[in-house]
């Protein structure tokens, strides 16, 4: 499976360089300099990524959904009544965890390395003062093309991508394996938060990967976590679009500095799944 993402992720990226180069817009020496985001064309980083994320999530996602699970029909589709109320509801879960999700980020972001792990802790924070930027980056712009490729980019190839990669192929994959849904979600979720190489994200993408997981389960749909990654992403997209950078920085750290808040938004998570799960179960046997 990994080997597929691998070489699937070389070849597309091969392909994003030679496009790269077909327009224009660099040569080898610039490619070579490209952790250095002041000096380089942001087209290049944006082309590059669009095409690393297509060969890393989405060619190995579909081929391993093809070969190595049953394919259910009903992955892709499902009744429209039901599928309705599953995204209203997934919605509603969604804007109900983030809150929490902010608040488990913020204690990610604060966790304490022993005085001999200091060197360590600094690369993390380094790294992520980096992606903070690179994000930024991507984010900024003032027309409505950039803002339709920042949602392709940001919004929609990770959504379906990384849900059919994670949740079509590799849950099931597990669900097959353990013979239980709920160790197949955490699995999965852990791994799929692994994979962004992001320590100071890494516990709040968890929890983001176990809801989108559970969506995936009880509505027997790959659409619906895939409809409410998407929304996810491209919130902040068009927030960073429509209002000014410090409006959305705080939207981002809604409840993030409130314990009870923070607990609250979980426990209504936790409820909302519930709840999920019980109209999953009428449904199915009605």
């Amino acid at each position: 499976m990994f080997l597929i993402a691998i070489i699937s992720s070389f070849i597309f990226s091969i392909i994003g360089i030679f496009i790269t180069f077909s327009l224009g817009w660099g040569d080898l020496s610039s490619l070579l300099q490209i952790t250095d985001f002041k000096n380089i064309d942001v087209r290049i980083i944006k082309l590059l990524q669009i095409f690393q994320s297509i060969g890393l999530f989405i060619i190995p996602g579909f081929v391993m959904m093809y070969f190595f699970t049953d394919n259910s029909p009903n992955v892709f589709k499902t009744n429209r009544k039901i599928f309705i109320f599953f995204f209203g509801f997934g919605v509603l879960v969604l804007f109900i965890s983030m809150p929490g999700i902010n608040f488990i980020y913020e204690l990610n972001k604060n966790f304490a390395f022993p005085d001999s792990m200091q060197g360590l802790a600094q690369t993390l924070k380094d790294q992520e003062k980096e992606l903070e930027n690179l994000t930024k980056l991507f984010l900024k712009t003032d027309s409505v093309e950039g803002l339709l490729v920042n949602l392709l980019m940001i919004g929609i190839i990770p959504a379906i991508g990384e849900e059919f990669f994670f949740r079509g192929a590799i849950q099931r994959l597990f669900q097959d394996w353990f013979k239980n849904s709920h160790t197949a979600i955490l699995v999965s979720a852990v791994i799929f938060s692994a994979f962004h190489l992001q320590f100071y994200g890494f516990f709040p993408r968890i929890v983001l990967g176990i809801m989108l997981g559970y969506s995936f389960l009880y509505s027997g749909t790959i659409w619906i976590p895939v409809v409410l990654h998407f929304i996810n992403n491209s919130m902040i997209v068009l927030v960073y679009y429509i209002f000014p950078e410090n409006i959305s920085e705080n939207i981002e750290t809604v409840g993030s500095n409130s314990v009870v808040i923070g607990c609250l938004s979980l426990g209504l998570l936790t409820v909302g799944l519930y709840l999920w799960s019980r109209y999953s179960r009428l449904s199915s046997s009605a």
